[in-house]
């Protein structure tokens, strides 16, 4: 049995190790040459090899004799198999988002090798559904990675070609185009990046200002935004502490008469990119230089 258990290990860690850098090269170097390897990858790559070998160790080989005790007291073989996946898995999930910190199922994956080799050495069982899990595991644990990266690639590929998205203002018959703003995109969870309204100084802040004895209806144009109607809000101060968030329709909204001169912020968001920007609104009896 020790023998057995010691193949499992061993055959285990360097087959997962080995799948799961294709899945890094394939995912992170597009257009990687076999001339661009150099001396120092190889330092990098037995590190890496050394650092996996000491957490296998300390975590693999507990969990799997510690699911092969519990499984024993199991009299039914399918069940008994079953249970020793959920083990393995659930384990590893557990250890690599919580402990390890990183992608859970990646951990899964490589525990899921452990039970396959294990089932093969070890019970010598030779189920196709046994073999299958890591597969199963290995294409979602790519598609983590991969997907990502597509869309990566294509949102740097638009802006590449088409620019930066860019907002204009329509403003008592004038557009005007030179609003600053930032720009961000996330492909996990969206963009956290917010500006906040606030009061407007009674100087020049290299910003545009709006007259508000013009009018107060503003049209929102936009360009370089991939989508026909994006979510679009407006945040403007009610009074010197209240803050009112608006979701903007038909791309137009009014300035309220009563509030103080400030600095309002758009914020439009699509898919996972958001654009922030930004314009004073000023009164003739606060212009600067009086």
């Amino acid at each position: 049995m020790f023998k057995k258990k010691a193949l499992v290990f061993i055959y285990s860690c360097v087959i997962s190790f080995i799948m799961l850098l294709l899945f890094i090269f394939i995912d992170f170097y597009n257009g990687f040459h076999i001339d661009d390897i150099k001396i120092e990858t190889f330092w990098t790559l037995g590190y890496a090899f050394t650092y996996y070998v000491s957490i296998f160790l300390i975590f693999g080989v507990p969990i799997n004799l510690a699911s092969s005790f519990i499984t024993e007291k199991i009299k039914r073989r399918s069940l008994q198999t079953l249970v020793h996946l959920l083990i393995h898995i659930s384990t590893g999930y557990i250890i690599g988002q919580y402990i390890l910190q990183i992608p859970g199922f990646i951990v899964a994956f490589c525990a899921s090798v452990v039970f396959v080799f294990d089932q093969l050495i070890v019970y010598n069982k030779k189920a196709l559904w046994v073999i299958s899990v890591p597969f199963i595991l290995a294409i979602g644990t790519h598609l983590y990675f991969f997907i990502p990266n597509i869309e990566y690639n294509m949102v740097q590929k638009r802006i590449h070609e088409q620019g930066f998205p860019e907002i204009h203002l329509q403003f008592a018959g004038q557009t005007y185009s030179d609003l600053k703003g930032n720009y961000c995109y996330s492909s996990q969870e969206g963009c956290s990046q917010t500006l906040e309204p606030s009061l407007l100084p009674l100087g020049d802040i290299g910003i545009l200002e709006l007259d508000r004895s013009k009018g107060n209806t503003v049209r929102i144009h936009t360009k370089n935004i991939p989508v026909q109607n994006p979510t679009i809000y407006l945040y403007y101060l009610y009074d010197e502490q209240n803050t009112i968030k608006v979701n903007i329709k038909d791309n137009k909204f009014l300035i309220p008469s009563h509030i103080p001169d400030q600095i309002m912020v758009i914020e439009i968001i699509w898919n996972n990119e958001k654009y922030i920007s930004y314009f004073g609104i000023r009164s003739p009896e606060r212009s600067i230089g009086q």
